[in-house]
């Protein structure tokens, strides 16, 4: 068997698609929402000191810096700071002259409470909880403290339903359990979640919802017969705003039902979310969309997107070459 070894030139043409490093990082940042974007610029800011943000000067400050006088005269700047001089000598002999003892006892504050607490007490200072927003468990154990016909052993009880309620305001545990933990009996424990479910906000530790909205139309003197049947036994006729077949089940005038319905939407249904940790956070639109003339237009939103430029001093530097060795012109 013969191999026949040969060479020959061939030629082919061929299309290619090649991707630019500017093409690339393009199609990178038009994928780009406006906060991934800004992080991005952020980003390249800190790594790289040729860029820099250019800062808009508000029109105020302008006008202001065109209002001013060019020169001061030498007259007027050595008064002023005359005055300046004789202001700050006031204020000294002021502060020196002031019975610092006294301000200490008319505020109500020693010089041994910088750690927040008072000398009489373990109790905190009243500005040290100040950047500090009570929780719904915080605004119930307070209200169980100040309870004065609970007896210790209550109270206890009653700490372990507060740590027991989610953030909805519903109690999360059965009463059972509760029973067991601290060795008592049930009624003991419905005993104390009954007084704990008036503490503010009325509702708060139901098992349900029926029992939370019972809870609230009793404190709101709402709990007349036809209020208390619907919730009791139409409940998911009301969820679902079934009117008309709840006036047929209870042979009453639909009127009736209606003003039964508004005063049952006055009821929180989660009484807990009022003391909710989450805070409601804006969304900025990458983009605006307005109907003009019967057309839609599509408007970028340019508020916030960075606006970078070029250092002066690095384009200074760039226009000096001639005494940078490779390494630093190539930088």
């Amino acid at each position: 068997m013969a191999i026949n070894l040969s060479q020959n030139l061939r030629l082919t043409q061929s299309q290619q698609l090649v991707l630019t490093p500017q093409l690339q990082q393009a199609i990178k940042l038009l994928q780009l929402n406006q906060l991934e974007l800004a992080a991005m610029v952020s980003q390249e800011m800190e790594i790289n000191p040729v860029l820099e943000e250019e800062m808009e000067i508000p029109s105020e400050v302008e006008e202001e810096a065109d209002n001013e006088p060019e020169k001061t005269s030498p007259k007027t700047a050595e008064t002023s700071l005359a005055d300046a001089h004789e202001q700050q000598q006031e204020s000294r002999e002021a502060l020196r002259e002031m019975d610092w003892s006294q301000y200490c006892d008319n505020r109500g504050v020693s010089g041994s409470s910088r750690s927040g607490y008072n000398d009489n007490d373990d109790m905190p200072a009243w500005d040290y909880n100040l950047s500090k927003n009570p929780t719904l468990a915080d605004h119930l154990l307070w209200q169980l403290q100040m309870t004065p016909s609970l007896s210790k052993l209550d109270k206890h009880i009653g700490e372990i339903i507060i740590y027991n309620i989610n953030d909805d305001g519903y109690l999360d545990t059965l009463v059972e359990d509760i029973a067991m933990e601290s060795a008592v009996s049930v009624p003991e424990v419905e005993n104390i979640l009954s007084k704990i479910q008036q503490f503010d906000p009325v509702g708060i530790a139901s098992r349900n919802l029926k029992e939370c909205i019972l809870i609230q139309m009793n404190y709101l003197g709402i709990n007349n017969e036809l209020n208390t049947t619907i919730i009791n036994e139409h409940l998911n006729l009301l969820q679902n705003k079934n009117y008309k077949k709840i006036t047929r089940l209870l042979k009453v005038d639909e009127e009736l039902v209606l003003e039964a319905m508004r005063n049952i939407l006055t009821i929180d249904p989660k009484p807990g979310r009022q003391y909710g940790q989450n805070t409601t956070q804006a969304i900025t639109p990458d983009v605006y969309v307005f109907k003009h003339d019967g057309d839609w237009i599509i408007v970028l939103n340019e508020e916030r997107t960075p606006r970078l430029s070029v250092s002066r001093y690095y384009r200074d530097l760039a226009d000096q070459q001639k005494g940078f060795n490779s390494m630093t012109r190539n930088y």
